[in-house]
Formats: C-alpha cells, sequence, structure tokens
C-alpha cells in the first residue's frame, strides 16, 4: 500500500507500467533517465526505453515515480549439499516464463539465489518463495527445478 513494487519480468523492447489490469487508464511512462533508471510521468509521456532483452528486477516506486531495472543474468540453487559454496546453474526458458534446471545434486538444505549473490536470494515455503526466505530442503534424487519468479510472496518453485 506504499506504492512500491518489485516484480521480475523478461523485457524485449521498451515498456510502461500498467496500473490497471482491465486498461491503461493512467499508466505511467518513461520521462528521464538511462534505459536501466529514470522518472515517470502520468501523462502519456514515451515508452520506457529497451534495456536489452533478458530477465530483470523491477523496482517501482509509483508515489515518487521512478523506477530502477536489475539485470538477473544467473539464477542458481546453493545450498548444504556443496557446503554453502559453488551453485547449480539454472536456464531461463522463455516459453515457459520459468527458470530450470535437472539434477540430481541438490539435497537437504538449499536456496536460490541470483547474479550468484545474496542479494536477491529465494526460499521459504515452495509455493510462495520470498526473498530472504528460510532454507528450503529435499531428500536426495534426480530432480527438475522450474523456478517462476513475479513478485514477492507469490514466486514459486515446481519440482518433480
Amino acid at each position: 500500500n506504499d506504492g512500491k513494487y518489485t516484480g521480475f519480468y523478461y523485457l524485449d523492447g521498451e515498456y510502461k507500467f500498467k496500473p490497471n489490469a482491465d486498461s491503461w487508464d493512467n499508466d505511467l511512462e518513461y520521462m528521464s533517465g538511462t534505459t536501466t533508471s529514470g522518472t515517470l510521468s502520468a501523462d502519456g509521456s514515451s515508452n520506457c526505453p529497451d534495456p536489452g532483452a533478458g530477465f530483470y528486477m523491477i523496482d517501482l516506486d509509483a508515489g515518487a515515480l521512478t523506477f530502477s531495472l536489475t539485470k538477473i543474468e544467473s539464477v542458481s540453487i546453493i545450498g548444504g549439499f556443496n557446503e554453502w559454496s559453488g551453485d547449480v546453474e539454472m536456464t531461463f526458458n522463455k516459453d515457459e516464463g520459468c527458470w530450470e534446471v535437472t539434477t540430481d545434486a541438490v539435497s537437504g538444505e538449499y536456496k536460490f539465489r541470483a547474479n550468484h549473490d545474496w542479494a536477491i536470494n529465494w526460499g521459504g515455503d515452495v509455493n510462495g518463495l520470498t526473498q530472504d526466505g528460510s532454507n528450503l530442503s529435499l531428500t536426495a534424487g534426480t530432480y527438475t527445478f522450474k523456478l517462476y519468479l513475479t513478485y514477492n510472496g507469490a514466486h514459486k518453485v515446481v519440482i518433480k
């Protein structure tokens, strides 16, 4: 309710922010800045510039009319199975909109993280992953992980 939003999305071209699911009324458009941060306007300005095709964490402050993008270069699984050192790399599946990997390397406690850094990481509940959530746990086996990132509390991982 503070007008601050963080979400994840694959961008490939210009874009703008649509505050209403059913209409473009009061959309937020580019006013000034760079391809990865700037100010917005609610009065019919230009689209936000193309930051380059890729998966991004998008921070929007609708009250201050500002935005910033953090490119997610990699998503991986890390945990007790490798003494929290090293990462099991995931690949972005553009068609399904998820990060995925099939591996037998993950057992015991684990978490997901972006860009090989703890600044952006997810844990907690597989059906509602949150930033800095608690460690997850899994018995040994071969699994396919499909990680869907949207917004905090709606992130989920499907494990088969």
